[in-house]
């Protein structure tokens, strides 16, 4: 504290209430200082006074805070998977309840969105790029705490199902691999205009929407929302293609990661256009934002160029698919856009394999699968043979129905009698029989 006035020297001291414990004062100098042991809630009254050296004095009353350490939890944030689901909650403790929370500085990962209310940071990342920032939290007092972070978004864990079914020699086998998360042109809607609440994700086909007064869907609201698309572009030719949005209120478009398109306010339904160079099956990076305030809500995204008609843009890459070890069955194959084995395999050998599925981000995952022959049901014929006679000479030729050509035969059990034979390759008993006898 200081003074001014009267004839120095002058002396400090505390004349009513008394300081936080811990805490001192220097009379000479007016100076408050220690390591304060507690803290004092909305602080304490105390009332400090200056007299001089003839005895004259005045005084002040001050309210003296002493804020606790209030510690934000966690430590640090786990990782996020690309377009992948994110949630994770921010507690505050060490204060007086309850707290309020706030993003002080930096930003999030794309995606991300921080709740003031809740304190959730969740989302799905649409990039691999990391965010670093800063939460405040302050407690009933006014007493705050700050921690920064660092969100770290990795490719997600890759599954790829189903479990295969074996197959069967000369019968047409058929089965679709899929993987996940969902990849392709996924869209985010939020409640606010702002991106504020995350309310629905989804994969979908196009970005060619007219809702009139209507909305996304039920759990999006009819006004003042907003939504995020993401995904990549796979140009059929190469050249130069138009890229159009039209939108009914604001617009942002990035192509890939530059912001090309900012009609960021209330407007009626507008077209904007912006011409790109685009190679033939380079991924291109699309990211759309959108918000609407009311009345009618249109939003749309189109593109033309060689060979490509102007209509709503497509097609969005979804998972590439290839066998990176090993071989499928002879005659199966696995279709790189789709992830569909099919075909009619040739022969009863089994094959083990890895499969490998890639996102538009370059994230993979890999199965290792094992395809065995079922075998199919057999029928030999006839029920019975026909008897022989000695000297004589006799054929009967033994049948059988299903399997795979060629088929072997044997002698599974017994003997056949003498002077007969049986043929491996067709099935037939013949020579001429020697004694009397009877064979089973």
């Amino acid at each position: 504290m200081t003074a001014t006035g009267g004839t120095t020297p002058r002396t400090f001291s505390i004349t009513a209430g008394s300081l936080p414990a811990g805490l001192a004062l220097a009379a000479s100098t007016g100076i408050i200082s220690g390591t304060p042991t507690v803290s004092t809630g909305s602080g304490t009254s105390i009332t400090a006074t200056v007299t001089d050296a003839y005895g004259c004095s005045t005084s002040r009353t001050y309210n003296l805070k002493i804020c606790p350490t209030i510690a934000l939890s966690p430590a640090t944030l786990p990782n996020g998977g690309l377009n992948t689901d994110y949630s994770q909650t921010i507690t505050a403790s060490g204060g007086a309840a309850p707290y309020t929370y706030s993003l002080s500085s930096g930003s999030l990962p794309e995606g991300l969105n921080f709740d003031d209310d809740t304190a959730e940071i969740s989302g799905r990342p649409v990039t691999l790029d990391s965010g670093t920032f800063t939460i405040v939290a302050t407690d009933a007092n006014g007493c705050q705490g700050t921690r920064s972070y660092t969100l770290t978004v990795a490719c997600p864990a890759v599954t790829i199902t189903p479990e295969l079914p074996n197959f069967t020699v000369g019968t047409a086998y058929s089965e679709t691999l899929e993987a996940s998360p969902q990849s392709g042109l996924l869209a985010q809607y939020f409640s606010g205009k702002n991106f504020d609440s995350l309310v629905l994700t989804r994969q979908e086909t196009s970005i060619d929407n007219s809702w009139g007064s209507g909305s996304p869907d039920p759990l999006v609201p009819t006004d003042n929302f907003s939504a995020r698309w993401a995904g990549f572009l796979i140009p059929p030719t190469t050249g130069t293609y138009s890229v159009q949005v039209t939108a009914d209120d604001g617009v942002r478009l990035w192509i890939n990661g530059t912001l090309a398109i900012n009609k960021w306010f209330d407007q009626s339904a507008t077209t904007y256009t912006v011409s790109k160079s685009f190679t033939a099956g380079v991924a291109v990076t699309i990211k759309m934002e959108y918000y609407e305030n009311g009345g009618s809500a249109v939003a749309k995204l189109k593109w033309s160029g060689p060979s490509v008609t102007l209509g709503a843009a497509s097609p969005w890459r979804d998972y590439t698919w290839a066998v990176v070890s090993g071989s499928l069955p002879a005659g199966l194959s696995l279709n790189a856009s789709t992830g569909v084995i099919s075909g009619t395999p040739t022969s009863a050998t089994s094959a083990t394999f890895t499969v490998r599925a890639t996102d538009g981000n370059s994230c993979v995952g890999t199965k290792v699968y094992t395809l065995a022959p079922d075998c199919t049901e057999l029928t030999m014929g006839p029920a019975s043979l026909a008897g022989g006679t000695v000297g004589t000479a006799y054929s009967q030729t033994a049948t059988a129905s299903g399997g795979a050509s060629p088929l072997t035969w044997e002698v599974a059990s017994g003997t056949l009698p003498a002077g007969l034979t049986l043929n491996t390759s067709t099935g037939m008993i013949s020579g001429t029989p020697t004694t009397v006898a009877t064979s089973v």
